[in-house]
């Protein structure tokens, strides 16, 4: 064999023996779903949901504090209708047709939303932090992402 192709395979050989660049690590994403409320967006992460349905009617209860509305009615389940708007201090003009089902555990409750906008995933590194200690931050969009646990918390009566 001459000595041009020997110089050929051995760097052929020395090409395919490279270790192959690390494969780029996926960066952890955030399932959520974004509805609104009024001209504000907000979006829960998608292991607190448990269904996004229309409202048909609030049936309210005297005595209740006041960021719950009343009582929904969800496939047979009766759920308290929170108002996030008034549990955040928002003003209070907004009319609401969705029910976003929000569920950890054995607590369980309706939040109602004036319009949702659907499923969407984002990175958690986009998510950027919040004042607010009920939200895990804020996407570039503007999207407040609600925390799920410290809303249950705070809905819990």
């Amino acid at each position: 064999m001459s000595a041009d192709k020997q110089t050929i395979l051995r760097k052929r050989a020395e090409v395919l023996a490279r270790k192959p660049p690390p494969a780029p690590v996926p960066e952890p994403q955030l399932d959520m779903i974004v509805f609104g409320i009024g001209r504000d967006r907000y979006a829960l992460e998608a292991g607190f949901v448990r269904a996004v349905v229309s409202l048909k009617e609030i049936t309210p209860l005297p005595s209740l504090p006041g960021f719950v509305r009343g009582v929904v009615n969800v496939r047979g389940d009766i759920l308290a209708a929170i108002d996030l708007g008034r549990l955040l201090g928002v003003p209070d003009d907004v009319v609401f047709a969705h029910v976003v089902v929000v569920k950890d555990g054995d607590a369980e409750f309706g939040l109602l939303a004036s319009e949702t906008f659907g499923w969407q995933s984002v990175a958690v590194s986009a998510v950027l932090p919040a004042r607010d200690s009920r939200l895990k931050g804020v996407t570039k969009q503007g999207v407040a992402v609600l925390d799920g646990a410290k809303l249950l918390e705070a809905v819990s009566v």
